[in-house]
C-alpha cells in the first residue's frame, strides 16, 4: 500500500469538510463525494486516471436555497448514478440531491424530515441503503428506528414503512450503524450498536417493506459485509465478540437469511490491541479481511 494523495479542511483552498464522517464513490468511479457534519455539507471530488481526487464543487445545506441538513453522517450514491442521498442526524431527515454524470456536480432534489408530511422512521437519521435495484431507500439510526421510502426516477420520495425496535416484536434497530442488502434483495441486514446485534430482515422486492426474522448476538455491532458468494456474513463490534463470522441459512438449508455463528475473535486474537472496530473491508476475492480500530 502506498500513499497516493490527502486533502485537509482549510489548506490549497479547501473548505467545507471539517467534521468529515462518511465517503461513497459513484458507480461509474468518476467521482467521490465527502459529508461533513460539521460543515453540514456535501464536497464533490473528481477522480483522476493515477488514483488522486480534485475538489470540483460542494454543497452546503442553508444556504443557496438548500435546507439545512444538521449533523450529516452517511452519504450514498443510487446504483444507477442519478441521485446522492445523505442522513442528516440533527435535522431527522434523509436529504436528495441529483446528480450530473458527466460533473458529478449536485443539485438539491427534497428533504424528507421525520414527522412531516406522513415521513416516519426518520429520528436521528445515521445511515442510508438504497436496495439493490434503486427503488427504495432505508434510513436507520440512534432513534431506534428504520423508515423504508421509495424513490421514483425524479428523485421523488413516498413513505412506505417505518419500523421500531421493541415494538411489534421487531429487534436489531437500536443505533443502526449500517443496512446491508443480500444481492437478490430479499434480505436486509442490520448493524445496531446500542442492540449489541445484527438484525435480519426478509424483504419483498415488489413494495421495499421489511418483516423482522431474528437477531444474532455482536457486541456493539458496527457493521456488516457479505462474502462474495453470499453464503456467509461478517459483523464487527467491540470485545468481547470483535469479530463473528456467520453462515448465512447453514442450519435451515433454505433460502431464509438465518444466520448462525461458526467464529468469534476477541481482541487477544490479534497482533495489535484492537479493542473496538469501527470500520472493515472484504477482499472482492473474499479472502481478506482488514479492519480498523477506532
Amino acid at each position: 500500500m502506498t500513499y497516493i494523495d490527502g486533502h485537509v479542511d482549510g489548506e490549497n483552498g479547501l473548505e467545507n469538510i471539517f467534521g468529515y464522517i462518511s465517503v461513497a464513490v459513484s458507480p461509474d468511479n468518476a467521482h467521490v463525494y465527502v459529508s461533513a457534519s460539521s460543515d453540514r455539507s456535501i464536497t464533490v471530488f473528481e477522480r483522476n486516471e493515477d488514483g488522486t481526487i480534485t475538489p470540483i464543487g460542494a454543497v452546503v445545506t442553508s444556504t443557496s436555497g438548500v435546507p439545512a441538513m444538521n449533523a450529516i453522517w452517511d452519504i450514498a450514491v443510487s446504483p444507477d448514478g442519478k441521485f446522492v442521498l445523505v442522513a442528516s442526524s440533527g435535522s431527522n431527515a434523509l436529504g436528495v440531491f441529483a446528480r450530473d454524470a458527466d460533473t458529478g456536480l449536485l443539485t438539491y432534489q427534497g428533504i424528507y424530515r421525520d414527522g412531516v408530511d406522513g415521513f416516519d422512521g426518520l429520528s436521528k437519521a445515521f445511515t442510508v441503503s438504497t436496495s439493490p435495484d434503486g427503488d427504495y431507500v432505508y434510513v436507520g439510526g440512534d432513534g431506534s428506528e428504520l423508515a423504508v421510502i421509495a424513490l421514483d426516477d425524479e428523485g421523488v420520495g413516498t413513505f412506505v414503512q417505518s419500523l421500531t425496535d421493541g415494538v411489534d416484536g421487531v429487534s436489531g434497530l437500536n443505533r443502526v450503524y449500517q443496512i446491508t442488502f443480500s444481492p437478490d434483495g430479499l434480505f436486509a441486514y442490520t448493524s445496531a450498536s446500542a442492540g449489541n446485534a445484527v438484525g435480519v430482515f426478509s424483504r419483498d422486492p415488489d413494495t421495499g417493506m421489511l418483516t423482522f426474522v431474528e437477531t444474532s448476538t455482536v457486541s456493539a455491532c458496527r457493521g456488516n459485509v457479505l462474502s462474495p458468494d453470499t453464503r456467509h456474513l461478517y459483523a464487527v463490534g467491540r470485545s468481547p465478540s470483535l469479530l463473528v463470522g456467520f453462515d448465512i441459512d447453514g442450519e435451515s438449508g433454505g433460502n431464509t437469511g438465518t444466520l448462525s455463528a461458526f467464529q468469534s475473535l476477541t481482541s487477544e486474537n490479534f497482533i495489535v490491541g484492537i479493542e473496538g472496530a469501527l470500520q472493515f473491508a472484504l477482499s472482492p476475492d473474499g479472502r481478506n479481511l482488514y479492519v480498523a480500530d477506532e
